[in-house]
């Protein structure tokens, strides 16, 4: 009996010590963004067609980064830093930290408590022809993908955060223009090059280390699918589906030949993931929730870059 009594006490006791020990569920991040030409210079945002001033000429610009946010609910801060450039846009409006700066915050409730899309944030500005310079016309409604939890801060709910930065050190990228050498380490990054014929636009699937060239039998008429496709291929374990058809249904415009217009990709597109060792480089992301409940956080980044041929 003594020895049953024993063994029920040490069951307890290391019960309670697993219960102690257990590990929090994680707070997951998801980014998207593209990192394009916008006129002579290059941004990191979301939206190919809003007007974004950058900072140094010849330069790439990350557009629209837009983050979601899974896991359990929690109350507490969303720092983006960058020290690569400064912050150029953000929506909703930042608790601290400013566009200009190298870093904005948003302190509020993230949680599942809303999901009556009138309720999220303000709707896209519209272009105002009166004014000296167009405003933007970020395409909000896109991103709500009614998926991910709410986000509510002082100035506004909404379903995503959104900043943009323009990088001025490229230096980092496997590849900044097509055509240039990849090293070995970056030869299997997966690609696909978009490009003007006589026939029309071309599309092949290929690998940053072997890219093909005019006239190569790997082109194939080009399709919206087939861009799309491979974007879903390429966000597979990294952001949802619905966030990965967000990025489609922003950009497919443009991937599918509005890149044209101008003069920043005379003759195509290289795009290509950016491998997650090199995001840093880019923008960080960190979380800090309120109270005793440190839920870890996993960030989960699918980040292009459209570099010209």
């Amino acid at each position: 009996m003594r020895l049953a009594v024993t063994a029920f006490m040490v069951a307890c006791i290391t019960g309670l010590s697993s219960a102690e020990d257990r590990e929090l569920p994680p707070v997951f991040v998801h980014e998207w963004g593209v990192l394009s030409l916008a006129g002579p210079d290059f941004s990191f945002s979301g939206s190919p067609f809003a007007p974004v001033p950058v900072p140094e000429p010849d330069g790439m610009m990350m557009r629209a980064p837009v983050l979601y946010f899974h896991g359990p609910e929690f109350t507490g801060t969303v720092t983006v830093r960058t020290d690569n450039g400064v912050i150029s846009h953000v929506y909703p409006e930042a608790s601290d930290g400013s566009v200009g700066s190298g870093f904005c915050s948003w302190t509020g409730s993230f949680g599942y408590d809303s999901d009556d899309s009138s309720l999220r944030g303000m709707a896209a500005p519209i272009e105002d022809r009166r004014a000296p310079f167009p405003l933007p016309r970020w395409p909000y409604h896109l991103w709500r993908t009614g998926e991910s939890m709410t986000v509510t801060t002082f100035s506004a709910t909404e379903s995503f955060l959104y900043y943009e930065t323009a990088p001025d050190d490229l230096g980092f990228l496997p590849c900044s223009r097509g055509g240039q050498p990849v090293s070995e380490e970056w030869g299997q990054v997966p690609a696909i090059v978009l490009t003007l014929s006589e026939t029309g636009l071309l599309f092949a699937e290929c690998s940053l280390g072997d890219t093909p060239g005019p006239g190569d039998e790997a082109f194939m008429p080009m399709t919206p699918d087939l861009i799309h496709r491979t974007l879903r291929q390429w966000s597979r374990n990294v952001i949802d589906i619905e966030e990965v058809d967000a990025l489609w249904n922003t950009w497919a415009e443009w991937f599918s030949g509005g890149f044209t217009e101008g003069g920043s990709y005379p003759r195509g597109i290289l795009l290509y993931p950016i491998p997650e060792s090199l995001l840093s480089n880019l923008s960080t992301i960190e979380v800090f929730p309120d109270g005793p409940s440190q839920y870890p956080t996993r960030a989960k980044r699918l980040i292009l870059a459209a570099v010209p041929l």
